[in-house]
């Protein structure tokens, strides 16, 4: 619902009137947002409201591919030097779920991949073995936060992220640290250019940046989620 925008960017979510819209307990509701929360789809205000997140505007969307190219292509180096037959396994894993289904517009087909290429990209953190890379990759919760752009399109580009991927786990398995950082590094660059091109298709009111937190435009935007003060 949230990455359909059915729950428009920057409105509330009470518990009580999704779990009665869902036809489920609130408990189930409670836990789905606290994980959605980890991933920084929705956000939790001080005085414990939950919104779903704002979307990107461009220029965030240029400062997060910024700091991804000074963190990623580092976190392939280190992983090159410091992973075990074990963790080559885990990566590619990740790559079996990015399949054709990611192609169709559709949150229920590109969510899979939106998963698998998050992981993907932490797990390569991860096994840099440098606590405070890892940390920083995962919080900054880049592919959650870019997933609003598959969803008209869908992952059109799929099978050239795939192939990507592919190329970073060779190098990764290879033990080439420069030939890990660089396949990173071209990835990373490709998929910007691919993404920026789809915010002219995403001109919207309810578009703010992220530094604005939950106030957004939301205008028509309200829906039922508003409704309640629980």
């Amino acid at each position: 619902m949230i990455l359909d925008q059915e729950i428009a960017p920057g409105t509330r979510v009470a518990i009580d009137v999704l779990a009665a819209r869902l036809t489920v307990s609130p408990t189930p509701v409670r836990e789905a947002l606290a994980r959605l929360e980890g991933d920084g789809l929705v956000v939790r205000e001080a005085n414990g409201r939950l919104y779903a997140a704002a979307l990107l505007e461009l220029a965030a969307f240029e400062q997060l591919y910024e700091i991804r190219l000074l963190l990623e292509p580092a976190a392939a180096e280190l992983a090159a030097a410091e992973h075990t037959p074990a963790e080559l396994i885990a990566l590619r894993a990740s790559l079996a779920a990015m399949n054709p289904q990611a192609a169709k517009g559709s949150p229920a087909n590109y969510v899979a991949f939106v998963g698998a290429d998050a992981a993907f990209h932490e797990t390569i953190a991860e096994i840099s073995r440098n606590r405070f890379l890892f940390e920083a990759v995962h919080h900054l919760h880049s592919h959650h936060r870019l997933a609003f752009l598959y969803r008209d399109h869908g992952v059109t580009d799929w099978r050239i992220a795939r192939r990507e991927h592919e190329t970073i786990v060779a190098a990764i398995g290879k033990r080439d640290p420069e030939g890990a950082r660089e396949t990173m590094r071209g990835h990373i660059c490709r998929s910007r250019e691919v993404l920026r091109c789809r915010f002219s298709d995403t001109a919207s009111p309810v578009t703010v940046a992220v530094s604005q937190g939950r106030h957004a435009t939301r205008g028509h935007h309200r829906t039922v989620m508003d409704q309640s003060e629980s």
